[in-house]
């Protein structure tokens, strides 16, 4: 299994409400569209007085780095790209394969 790890920094225009709406509503129906995604993740960043080098983090999941090749060269992932315009001012991403647990779930 791999995913795309996306940071995400808000446009500064927007507040941290218009930021979360947009992405946690209309950009997800997007995102859910992309052919081959088995899983998607939103991690917003914890709202604090400090000053976060991003807003949230963001997981893709995939079975195959080919249906990641094939979602991103989608026409979904046009559309993906033209709305990330509405609401980042930067993103950086990492392909990784999926990780280790090394402490089990519910301990």
């Amino acid at each position: 299994m791999f995913k795309i790890i996306s940071n995400l920094k808000a446009r500064p225009d927007l507040s941290r409400e218009e930021f979360l709406e947009r992405w946690q509503n209309q950009h997800k129906e997007i995102i859910l569209r992309l052919p081959g995604l088995i899983k998607y993740r939103q991690n917003p960043a914890i709202d604090h007085k400090s000053d976060w080098p991003f807003n949230g983090l963001a997981e893709l999941w995939f079975n195959s780095l080919n249906d990641i090749r094939l979602a991103f060269n989608s026409e979904v992932a046009d559309e993906m790209r033209e709305d990330e315009k509405n609401i980042f001012s930067d993103i950086t991403q990492e392909q990784v394969q999926k990780g280790i647990d090394l402490i089990p779930e519910g301990n």
